[in-house]
């Protein structure tokens, strides 16, 4: 040992996860080892080291294995589960595409932005989340809240309105005040989910109209989710409306009875999401049968072409954004609080579930900014 050598070792700050006598305190369903904050003992240290080193050693040792913890318990996937996490990217991303399409007719736009937006929203959530690969999705909550806006105030005032409600979960989080989300009553919610299913069922309506409108342009006076029926609007002939509901019995079909099947030889069939093999059967009927007899129904081209292009900015998706200013701001605000809640409310109920089914514990602060970053984002 040189005499500048004080012989002094920094703590060894990984820990194996072959080690068997390394016991997790809450294990997980998913059979993961989660690395403690704790730095693993080693040798003793020399008793020479001076008390000022020592704290420093210590000090950056424990932000190096915080940092290496944060990294190895959120983002590390395993060899022998990188297929399955894989395989469940893909279904989920099968599943959320028709969604972001058909709340983006919900809302009024075109399809392309609501495919848009739920790629960002989904990348950066998954990221920045208290779930990293949580996926998030298009939402049927937030559609009708967004719809508001856009007959209200026009397309051109959307974009600031989601930005704002980003925001604010933003200051949930960062205030920690999304836990509070849980004290809702059950029942609140379950009247607000049946409201919900009500005013996105009377929003479906409006594809059996003749003319659907999404250039999001401002409504004259503001129109109530069942005034569908009776505002006038033609709707398609009958044998095309006929066709229609042929293809939706067919799509509704598949949805209920594909989970009933449990035949171990056509197990492979619960890879695929029902919306999207109902989606799928729905085509085929549509191009094998009722375009062959001289038929058609409205198909996703028709309302808007899917360019399959990278996502846009904001400026740059054909319509004038309003000015940010005080007289904005004023519209925006509340839609944006109200925003801003339901997307609170539907993510903290689904972090509750997932922690129910995984026996780990979700970070609910956390997940509050992750979900304001991909609304800001989107």
């Amino acid at each position: 040992m040189g005499p500048g050598d004080t012989g002094a070792k920094p703590e060894e700050v990984a820990v194996s996860v072959k080690d068997p006598s390394y016991s997790p305190v809450e294990p997980n369903v998913s059979g993961r080892v989660l690395l403690s904050n704790t730095p693993g003992k080693t040798a003793a240290q020399p008793n020479h080291m001076s008390a000022r080193s020592g704290g420093d050693d210590a000090k950056s040792v424990g932000i190096v294995q915080r940092i290496k913890t944060f990294i190895y318990n959120d983002y590390y996937v395993p060899r022998d589960a990188i297929r399955s996490e894989i395989t469940a990217g893909l279904v989920v991303g099968l599943a959320v595409v028709p969604e972001a399409i058909a709340f983006a007719l919900v809302v009024g736009i075109k399809p392309q932005w609501g495919v848009d937006t739920t790629l960002m929203t989904t990348f950066v959530v998954g990221v920045f989340g208290g779930r990293p690969g949580l996926c998030n999705g298009a939402s049927g909550a937030v559609a009708v809240v967004i719809k508001d806006i856009v007959e209200q105030e026009g397309v051109e005032y959307m974009g600031w309105t989601v930005i704002l409600a980003g925001f604010i979960c933003m200051a949930f989080g960062f205030l920690r005040l999304a836990r509070f989300m849980n004290l809702i009553s059950s029942s609140v919610m379950v009247g607000f989910v049946n409201a919900l299913a009500i005013i996105i069922g009377c929003a479906q309506v409006k594809a059996f109209k003749r003319d659907i409108d999404l250039s999001g342009k401002k409504s004259v006076g503001r129109r109530a989710s069942y005034d569908v029926f009776v505002d006038g609007d033609p709707w398609v002939e009958p044998d095309i409306a006929g066709w229609m509901m042929l293809e939706v019995g067919v799509c509704m079909l598949t949805m209920i009875l594909l989970p009933l099947i449990k035949h171990e030889k056509l197990r492979f069939v619960h890879w695929i999401p029902s919306s999207v093999l109902g989606i799928l059967l729905a085509t085929l009927v549509e191009h094998a049968i009722v375009r062959p007899v001289g038929y058609s129904t409205r198909t996703i081209g028709d309302l808007g072409r899917m360019t399959g292009e990278l996502p846009q900015s904001l400026w740059n998706r054909g319509y004038e954004v309003a000015p940010l200013n005080s007289d904005t701001l004023t519209k925006i605000f509340p839609t944006a609080g109200t925003l801003a809640a339901v997307a609170l409310i539907e993510q903290m109920m689904t972090l509750t579930l997932v922690d129910q089914m995984t026996k780990t514990k979700g970070a609910a602060s956390r997940e509050a900014v992750g979900l304001g970053l991909g609304n800001i984002a989107a």
